[in-house]
């Protein structure tokens, strides 16, 4: 709990019950993120090492493109082949930077988007682009949803969005691609247990779609929820 807060800039306090997030360190996902980083930064650096090698060339024969434009060093390929040499070396490094750029950022060093920190009797949201810090008796309920892949093969996701009142107006604060289901249990289960707030539960088919627009057109359902989460997906 402690790491989660430090990396969303929340003091702590004895009094927080629960701390959820879409990416926990050292968790199955964030190992599972860790082998998806691996396996496009292990290309990329040797896209990046064989840009590398057109350019300089070998270490102590330096006969690379670079030296061959500067005239201190030649081959036998020509104009139109130093120009092709160069090209290949730019698209390397273009190619090598999309990799690397992906492997580190979405799968070894993955950043949080959100983290929900509930109190007693009052939630505090952050995420990219908003923070909500609210009461609890501002929550009007809480919705699970499930998105149903088309493939069968592919896996179920089950997002929780919590809608409250603000200037007499509905938002809602979602907690999606959560890492961490104990967290989402004790977050449900105290709204409904402590707080009395009504869980609502849909599905549909089809992760591309957006919840929050679909949630208008989906049939509901007040469920009593049995904190376990993911008996929703195996469901």
């Amino acid at each position: 709990m402690n790491r989660v807060l430090r990396k969303a800039n929340v003091t702590y306090d004895p009094s927080i019950i629960t701390v959820a997030t879409d990416h926990k360190r050292w968790s199955r996902k964030h190992i599972s993120n860790m082998l998806f980083g691996i396996i496009w930064v292990v290309p990329g650096l040797f896209m990046l090492g064989l840009a590398i090698y057109i350019v300089f060339g070998s270490p102590g024969n330096w006969d690379g493109i670079f030296f061959i434009i500067f005239g201190s060093a030649t081959n036998e390929a020509g104009w139109f082949g130093n120009v092709i040499l160069f090209f290949m070396s730019v698209l390397y490094f273009i190619f090598s930077m999309f990799l690397l750029i992906m492997g580190l950022a979405g799968g070894l060093f993955p950043s949080s988007t959100w983290t929900f920190v509930l109190y007693p009797n009052a939630f505090l949201y952050k995420g990219n682009d908003k923070t909500v810090e609210e009461p609890i008796s501002s929550i009007q309920s809480c919705y699970i949803i499930k998105k149903i892949h088309t493939n069968r093969y592919d896996k179920t996701i089950v997002n929780i969005h919590v809608k409250y009142m603000k200037d007499h107006q509905d938002h809602f604060v979602s907690l999606t691609h959560y890492d961490g289901y104990n967290e989402i249990n004790e977050i449900i289960s105290y709204l409904q247990d402590e707080k009395g707030i009504p869980i609502y539960f849909t599905s549909f088919y089809g992760v591309s779609k957006k919840d929050l627009e679909e949630l208008a057109n989906q049939e509901v359902i007040r469920i009593e929820f049995n904190n376990d989460i993911k008996s929703y997906i195996r469901s």
